[in-house]
């Protein structure tokens, strides 16, 4: 099965490659319809708003999308009519229509309470519009759903889709119109004038939408352009009562054709027997091999085995699992459909491809900053997944500090997504490495003496410029589509941005959550998928359980981790942490053991034993454990502020960190 997990951005940006037509009309809805790609919508609308005497028009366009044979079709015959096919599109639009605006505002008020309440979904994601006469139009983003494939029924499923929602929410299906859900059908644009009411499509921010009165449409009316911001259709969180619904309207309208049912009986498929966990995987991707084998096509194998999957399986897996299963299988059967001899190869060749990639390879290293384990793992590199296993407490997230740092001084940018952390933590942190200045001391001199201690790390902190490296977000419940175009952003900015690090792997939102394995090996392969495709290093911290971690005080192994074979499987190099001192806290208070689980390229099996320098949340250089037995550790505890000495304090402080050796107790 393949590695390549559902990514929307990336699907979205095919489908609009495959499927880049719109229906367009200015002046009239009667007017001519025609063709406008994507890229067009924009230079081929705007200019039509206004006429030439200064007056608005009016100009629509269609919410649905259409392949290139469609618009050849269109182009010769000068209609839009009968063309039958597949439609795709980005958006589900509500239209919420009454001769009193009133109820239409309060039906519009009772749809939102639905989404945010029982359906689970962000009120920001969606977009507003007063429609310009008697109502309001919302576009709800199609990944709101967990997205839309191109589908000949998309309008069906659309339509019966929203008559869910109308149930669900209790609202009225006088004031929703589900007419509009027609592979033809056109759509106010925004902006453009209803020439009947006088009034412009014009956006509405989600504040405003409980005060919002017709004045604001004549004000916005006044404008030639009126904005308001919205989030991409892409960077949206999927609402789960919303994608159920979705899902169920698919099941409901399946009519499996023919050829489906004579494939399902010919393969002896047996309806009677429940599939249990465990067994679900493997039955869909079976099945969907079956059907791809008696020449059913992928939008009719993804319908029927959408289908067995919720009446057959004892708990259904997610759809999103399913859409990839069958997925897989279609794309397994045209690589083999491709297949030449150009892939085969003697080893006597290779000699020209491995001298480059050696070549290559040496400028993918990425260095952790810990001589020993760079060693073991020949580096990390880009286009791998590294993983750090330890318990809370450990020093986990102050070692990804330190990688951070370590990038940074070798020139490399890098994006942290802490799901835990806040920013002010990883600057206070990294502060306190750069300058050799306690977090504690740094905090003291931020609320005492700002401008003091701006001073003190100029030099070593803002001088050097080895935070303008690290980018980082603290925006928590991410899934990893939205890590992901947060990279791609990144990316655009510094091409050269080599490590992405993630804390932790048990914070990022997946797409089931009745399977916490299932769930896991879903994030670590989407994972993986990202560091190849964006070449980065993917650094992820995953937890330990106390059963097999304790409280961070004994060795790791593989099968320390949570679900530790999806981690396991997915990782090129695994990490783990542990700290002594737990055990004899009066003498090992300054150790921190890093051990090499694992090392694709390297040496596992090892394990080194570091300076833990906790005043400073960072790691100092490898020492003989037996060394740091005999080692008293200072205590770093600050004075009463009215015995602080300046420059003699902080000297105090550095002699140890600065690495003069203590002698022993």
């Amino acid at each position: 099965m393949t590695d390549q997990p559902y990514d929307l951005e990336s699907l979205n940006n095919e489908y609009n490659k495959t499927y880049p037509w719109f229906q367009v009309v200015t002046g009239s809805p009667a007017g001519l319809r025609v063709p406008v790609k994507i890229g067009q919508l924009l230079k081929h609308i705007e200019p039509e708003l206004i006429d030439g005497a200064g007056n608005h028009r009016e100009a629509y366009c269609s919410f649905f999308q259409y392949d290139n044979q469609w618009a050849n079709t269109v182009m010769q015959t000068k209609t839009t009519a009968g063309i039958k096919g597949k439609v795709w599109s980005q958006v589900l639009p509500l239209d919420l229509d009454s001769s009193d605006i009133t109820k239409a505002h309060d039906q519009l008020g009772k749809f939102i309470s639905w989404w945010t309440g029982p359906a689970e979904g962000d009120p920001r994601d969606l977009r507003y519009y007063f429609s310009g006469n008697k109502g309001f139009h919302v576009m709800i983003p199609a990944a709101c759903f967990g997205g839309f494939h191109p589908n000949e029924n998309l309008p069906e499923f659309m339509r019966s889709t929203v008559e869910h929602i109308i149930r669900d929410a209790g609202l009225d299906d006088a004031v929703i119109d589900t007419k509009i859900y027609e592979r033809n059908r056109i759509f106010r644009w925004p902006n453009s004038v209803n020439e009947k009411a006088g009034y412009k499509k014009s956006p509405i921010h989600y504040d405003k939408i409980p005060t919002w009165t017709k004045e604001d449409a004549i004000k916005a009316g006044g404008q030639d352009i009126f904005t308001v911001e919205v989030r991409s259709y892409t960077d949206v969180s999927v609402c789960p009562g919303a994608e159920h619904l979705f899902q169920t309207a698919q099941r409901e309208r399946i009519r499996p054709d023919r050829k489906g049912e004579d494939s399902f009986r010919s393969a002896g498929w047996d309806f009677s027997k429940p599939i249990q966990e465990g067994q679900r995987n493997d039955a869909m991707f079976k099945l969907s091999c079956v059907l791809r084998d008696k020449g059913v096509d992928e939008d009719m194998a993804r319908n029927l085995v959408s289908l067995v999957n919720s009446q057959q399986c004892s708990i259904p897996l997610n759809e999103y699992e399913v859409q990839r299963t069958v997925a897989s299988c279609f794309q397994n059967s045209k690589e083999d459909e491709d297949a030449d001899m150009d892939d085969i190869h003697t080893l006597e060749t290779v000699w020209d491809d491995y001298l480059r990639k050696a070549e290559e390879s040496e400028s993918n290293k990425v260095s952790c900053g810990l001589p020993e384990i760079d060693n073991d793992l020949r580096y990390m590199r880009r286009g791998e997944v590294v993983t750090i296993l330890a318990r809370s407490g450990v020093g986990k997230s102050a070692l990804i500090v330190n990688i951070l740092l370590a990038a940074a001084k070798q020139g490399l940018h890098s994006y942290f997504q802490s799901l835990e952390m806040v920013r002010t933590d990883l600057f206070e942190r990294a502060s306190a490495v750069v300058s050799g200045i306690p977090c504690r001391e740094l905090e003291h001199w931020a609320k005492t003496n700002p401008e003091e201690l701006r001073r003190r790390l100029k030099k070593d902190l803002f001088d050097s410029g080895l935070l303008k490296f690290i980018k980082q977000s603290d925006k928590a419940g991410l899934s990893l589509q939205q890590i992901e175009r947060r990279v791609v952003r990144i990316k655009e900015e510094h091409p050269e941005l080599a490590l992405c690090a993630i804390d932790y792997s048990g914070l990022i939102r997946g797409r089931d959550d009745t399977n916490p394995y299932n769930n896991l090996k879903g994030i670590y392969e989407e994972i993986k998928v990202i560091a190849k495709r964006h070449n980065v290093v993917m650094l992820v911290l995953h937890q330990v359980s106390r059963e097999k971690g304790g409280d961070g005080d004994r060795p790791l192994s593989m099968h320390s981790g949570i679900d530790s074979s999806a981690v396991e499987h997915n990782s090129d190099s695994v990490l783990g942490l542990y700290r002594p001192h737990k055990i004899a806290p009066h003498v090992m208070d300054n150790a921190m053991i890093v051990q090499v689980l694992k090392a694709r390229k390297g040496t596992d099996g090892t394990e080194y034993s570091y300076r833990w320098l906790g005043a400073l949340t960072t790691i100092g250089d490898c020492v003989p454990i037996e060394q740091l037995a005999r080692e008293t550790p200072p205590t770093l505890v600050p004075k009463e502020e009215g015995e602080r000495s300046g420059d003699a304090k902080v000297k105090d402080m550095l002699t140890f960190f600065d690495g003069e050796e203590v002698k022993d107790a």
